[in-house]
C-alpha cells in the first residue's frame, strides 16, 4: 500500500510540474513587413513557418501568392490572369478571403503542439453588408468540427477577436500542420496571433506508465491475499 501511495504522489508531482512547464507558446504576427513567400518565427524551441495559399478558381488563374503583414496581422495576396490572358491581382491584399481565388495560410511547426487559440483582426469595410466572419481549420490535413467556434465576430464588427479552442477535444487540435481559411464567400480576416501548448513530456508519460503498472501489481497482490484468506 505504501508503494502505491508513493506512485500516486509521484504522479501528482509530475502533473503539477508538467502544468507549470507547459506554458503557452505564443506567436504574434502583427507588425510591418513586405510581401514574402514564407514567414518563419521561433519561440523557445518551437519554430513556426507560415506560407500563403491562393488556389485558382473558376475564371481566375493564380501565378504567384504572397503573405502580407501589417500592424493588424497576416493576409494573402496574389497575381495571375482572368480568362487565361487578362492580368489581374488581389483587390484586398491585406486580408485572407475567398473573393476570387480561395485563400488560406498554412502554419507548419517543427514538433507536435496543441493549438489553444487563434486571434483574428476583422474590418467592416464601407459599402459592404454586415457579415459575420467565419473560419475553417484543418490539422494535419483533417478538418476540425468547430461548430459555433467558427464564428469570429458579430455581424459588422471591426476589431481583434480571440477564439479559444479549449473546449475542443485535445487530439483534434494537436499536430504539426495547421491550415486556416475563410469559411464561405463573404468572410475575410487577418491572422494576428496563434497560441500553442507543448504535449506532455516523455518523462511525465513514463511516470503515468509506472503508476499504471504499480496499480496493476497492487491489485494482483490484494487478490492473492484475499484468496489465501
Amino acid at each position: 500500500m505504501k508503494g502505491m501511495k508513493w506512485l500516486v504522489a509521484s504522479a501528482l508531482v509530475a502533473i503539477v510540474g508538467s502544468s507549470a512547464s507547459a506554458s503557452t507558446i505564443a506567436f504574434d504576427f502583427t507588425g510591418a513587413g513586405s510581401n514574402v513567400t514564407s514567414l518563419v518565427k521561433t519561440n523557445g524551441g518551437t519554430t513556426i513557418t507560415a506560407t500563403p495559399i491562393a488556389q485558382s478558381e473558376g475564371l481566375f488563374t493564380v501565378n504567384n501568392a504572397f503573405l502580407t503583414q501589417n500592424a493588424t496581422g497576416l493576409g494573402v495576396t496574389w497575381s495571375g490572369t482572368f480568362l487565361g490572358f487578362i492580368p489581374v491581382s488581389d483587390t484586398d491584399p491585406t486580408q485572407v478571403d475567398n473573393f476570387g481565388p480561395n485563400e488560406a495560410i498554412n502554419f507548419t511547426l517543427n514538433g507536435v503542439r496543441t493549438l489553444e487559440s487563434v486571434t483574428f483582426h476583422t474590418e467592416n469595410l464601407l459599402g459592404q453588408p454586415p457579415f459575420t466572419e467565419d473560419f475553417a481549420l484543418l490539422v494535419d490535413g483533417n478538418p476540425v468540427a468547430l461548430g459555433s467556434l467558427s464564428v469570429i465576430n458579430s455581424p459588422g464588427l471591426t476589431g481583434t477577436f480571440t477564439v479559444s479552442l479549449d473546449s475542443l477535444p485535445f487530439d483534434v487540435r494537436t499536430g504539426t500542420n495547421f491550415l486556416i481559411r475563410p469559411l464561405g464567400g463573404g468572410s475575410d480576416f487577418q491572422i494576428a496571433a496563434l497560441d500553442f501548448r507543448p504535449i506532455p513530456e516523455p518523462a511525465t508519460l513514463a511516470v503515468f506508465g509506472l503508476m499504471a503498472i504499480g496499480g496493476a501489481g497492487y491489485a494482483r497482490r490484494k487478490l492473492k491475499l484475499a484468496r489465501v484468506a
